[in-house]
């Protein structure tokens, strides 16, 4: 399980932790171990409510009257105290892990009381989100999910919180995995005639098709 209330975690305890789950689970010798660290929610609303009683405190000091400045400290005052209280009183942080193996991937996330194991054999889809950083478009999170004997499986969500790259080296791993799975079968259900399917967009001998019946290029 993640831990609980430490300020640092070791790189010798995730590869040891890699090891053992990437055993357990069979997917081969652990080629990459990531932690993520994770705050509870009252940390963050600790630090608005800091934040929001700087922006009531501080033009108070140039209003003129007693009344007036008087009810303003106290409010300032009072989600200052609030919002430390919340910060200092909420300082348990739990760790997300993340290993890579050959086989597939393994995440252990605050609030799962199991691994998150997804197989790369069964990687079905591949997901993408993106945030905006110094005017250009970076992805912010990738979401793997498999799929076993036709049922819907297990997904693994990786963030930033990782580490720079580490969303998008794991995002291009998974895509090369998933594409040379469909590749094959797309390219011959297409010169077999058959429709090819993107999301909204269809392509087939006649061109590309998308939602409403746009049409594009031809074939």
């Amino acid at each position: 399980m993640a831990a609980h209330g430490e300020i640092e975690i070791r790189q010798e305890e995730l590869l040891a932790e890699g090891a053992r789950l990437g055993e357990e689970f069979g997917l081969g010798p652990c080629a990459t171990a990531r932690a993520a660290k994770r705050r509870p929610a009252q940390f963050g609303c600790g630090a608005s409510m800091l934040a929001v009683a700087a922006g009531v405190g501080l033009p108070g000091l140039f209003i003129e009257g007693g009344v007036a400045r008087i009810v303003i400290a106290v409010v300032g005052g009072v989600m200052a105290i609030a919002g430390l209280v919340m910060i200092v009183g909420w300082q348990d942080v739990t760790w997300d892990r993340l290993f890579v193996y050959g086989g597939g991937l393994a995440q252990i996330v605050r609030g799962e009381p199991e691994p998150l194991v997804v197989r790369w054999e069964d990687v079905v889809t591949v997901s993408l989100s993106f945030g905006m950083d110094d005017d250009s478009w970076d992805i912010s999170s990738c979401t793997i999910s498999g799929e076993t004997s036709g049922r819907t499986g297990t997904s693994v969500t990786v963030d930033s919180a990782y580490g720079l790259g580490v969303v998008s080296e794991l995002a291009r791993e998974a895509e090369r995995v998933l594409a040379a799975r469909l590749v094959p079968g797309l390219i011959q259900a297409y010169e077999s005639g058959e429709p090819v399917i993107f999301g909204e967009m269809t392509i087939d001998r006649q061109g590309i098709t998308g939602a409403g019946g746009s049409e594009g290029c031809g074939g």
